[in-house]
């Protein structure tokens, strides 16, 4: 008698990062309430210098390891992180760990672009308050591109998560440092 057998599709890498960062994600919307920061006149200014710190600091940690990487479209993503180049303060302090290598690389790229999607449903929510300041357009950098953007980065971090298992730690590795860096950024947290 023959059975069947059923092939089982294996984890996405995209589920290993979501279980790996989940918590740490929930603790840094707990922490840093974007959307009470950046609606207050007097916490916004201070609130964009965090997000440009983190921003800025993202391109010089990761362009190394990125810029070449087929399907990222990295230079389209460091454009818009670079023109929050002017919000960062004189002393900007401290920035995104520069990871280890291409794989830890695509994990602190993960939470960097994940905060882009968020920032889409930050911006319109300021936008339905009334809250009409220029200076937020760094919250909705690719407009209308945004989920071919994800798209893309998903896409190379699968490919990058199918070469085995020590990649597939290693972005995860990345993207829980990424979120402790962003943590500590967007909160202003001493090193």
């Amino acid at each position: 008698m023959a059975y069947a057998t059923r092939q089982i599709a294996p984890v996405s890498v995209l589920s290993d990062l979501r279980m790996a960062t989940r918590g740490l994600h929930e603790a840094l919307e707990s922490r840093f309430d974007a959307i009470a920061e950046l609606s207050d006149d007097l916490r916004r200014p201070l609130a964009i210098q965090r997000y440009a710190q983190f921003y800025t600091s993202a391109h010089a940690a990761l362009h190394t390891f990125l810029t070449h990487v087929q399907g990222l479209s990295f230079a389209v993503r460091a454009r818009s992180w670079l023109t929050l180049r002017p919000f960062v303060a004189a002393d900007p302090g401290f920035g995104l760990t520069r990871p280890e290598t291409c794989a830890e690389a695509l994990g602190a790229l993960y939470v960097v672009e994940g905060s882009t999607l968020g920032g889409r449903i930050i911006q319109r929510t300021l936008t339905s308050r009334g809250i009409s300041d220029l200076r937020l357009n760094f919250l909705d950098p690719y407009g209308e591109d945004t989920g071919q953007m994800w798209r893309g980065l998903v896409q190379v971090i699968e490919e990058t998560g199918a070469k085995g298992p020590a990649e597939r730690q290693a972005i995860c590795r990345g993207a829980v440092r990424g979120f402790h860096d962003a943590t500590r950024i967007l909160c202003g947290d001493p090193l």
